[in-house]
């Protein structure tokens, strides 16, 4: 294989040209003709002119676009960018059929963040709960603050996005330093690690409210006493800690991402969650009611009583059910990273092939 090492003049089209019927693909590795299509090879690297010389016929192949990413994943997309020509006859493609570089790694980008983006979900799931659910716990409290003055439930969202005025700018001061000396990394931890560590303490937000509700609820039914409103106060309270990690760190990790043009598109997407999120909280409770109700009661959460429903076992449910998405997140955290890193490594020794030897063999 021999490679020119002087780059080709763009043309109109961004057309990077090689000609080649050896049994070798773009990585250098072995060919399969019938796994690919009937394409006997392939090449493109970072705009350089690839030439593989044979003894016998050869095929064209026209790679459009520029490289600037080259994930591992997905690589049967690749083709989706390979113009064959047999001889100097070449049938005319669609565009809807031939698509550049950057579009081909653009849609890998994608594909490849929709499972970190799909375990929001349930983030949300919880965060829909809060603005639900816990305000009708707090209407059942006690909402005296003085003798005139009585606090409205729904303002309880308030106090935590009070609290985080004066919890950002200490996570910035203190926090990030810290991490800094042990990860090397600017922000403290990556935007991965920020974004699970957010599912991971937005379980306890559905721990805490559990036992709030049973709390209520005994000390309502048994013993005829109202508690305080504040008493629900911690729940809120750890939810937007744990916004504090997810929601900062889903943006920066979508805005991170290597190709121009995806930052605004992906960071458009993270507001999906939480219409997805809602969605599924009513999905859920619909499915809860018809599951736990029986011909002598109604379900969990049936009817406008609060006291003689079971918020408090639905509660725990979303705290199990956010845990197992913690888990998951995981493994496609994992998954994402091997595959980044990966990339990397491949892109890192094919430059250096390119740099220190004008040869690829």
């Amino acid at each position: 294989m021999e490679m020119e090492t002087d780059r080709e003049k763009e043309n109109n089209n961004n057309i990077c040209e090689a000609e080649t019927n050896s049994s070798v693909d773009w990585r250098g590795r072995p060919s399969n003709s019938i796994k690919h299509g009937g394409m006997k090879a392939a090449a493109f690297v970072l705009g350089f002119h690839i030439t593989v010389s044979a003894s016998s016929s050869s095929t064209l192949l026209v790679i459009v676009g520029e490289l600037s990413f080259c994930p591992s994943i997905f690589r049967f997309l690749d083709k989706a960018c390979i113009k064959v020509q047999d001889g100097n006859n070449t049938k005319e493609i669609s565009r809807w059929r031939l698509c550049t570089l950057t579009q081909v790694e653009q849609v890998k980008i994608l594909i490849s963040v929709i499972p970190i983006f799909a375990c929001t979900i349930i983030f949300n799931t919880i965060l829909a709960q809060l603005q639900t659910f816990s305000v009708q716990q707090g209407s059942t409290m006690n909402t005296k603050l003085t003798k005139n003055f009585h606090i409205p439930p729904a303002s309880l969202q308030s106090i935590p996005y009070i609290l985080l005025i004066f919890i950002v700018p200490l996570y910035d001061t203190f926090f990030v330093p810290f991490a800094r000396k042990f990860t090397d990394h600017d922000s403290g931890i990556t935007p991965l690690q920020r974004i699970g560590l957010g599912l991971f303490i937005a379980t306890f937000s559905m721990v805490s409210a559990a036992l709030m509700e049973n709390k209520r609820r005994i000390s309502v039914v048994n013993e005829n006493k109202t508690i305080s409103i504040f008493w629900i106060t911690p729940q809120f309270l750890i939810f937007e800690i744990s916004e504090m990690f997810t929601a900062v760190g889903l943006i920066e990790f979508f805005y991170k991402q290597s190709l121009k043009g995806m930052q605004s598109f992906l960071t458009a997407i993270t507001y999906c969650s939480y219409s997805f999120g809602f969605y599924l909280s009513s999905l859920l409770v619909s499915l809860v009611n018809k599951t736990t109700s029986n011909s002598s009661h109604g379900g969990w959460l049936s009817g406008n009583n609060l006291n003689k429903k079971r918020l408090d076992l639905f509660y725990w449910l979303l705290a199990v059910l956010s845990f197992l998405n913690f888990l998951n997140y995981l493994f496609w955290a994992t998954w994402y990273s091997k595959n980044q890193t990966s990339s990397a490594t491949i892109q890192q020794d094919f430059n250096s092939k390119v740099v220190g030897d004008d040869s690829i063999a």
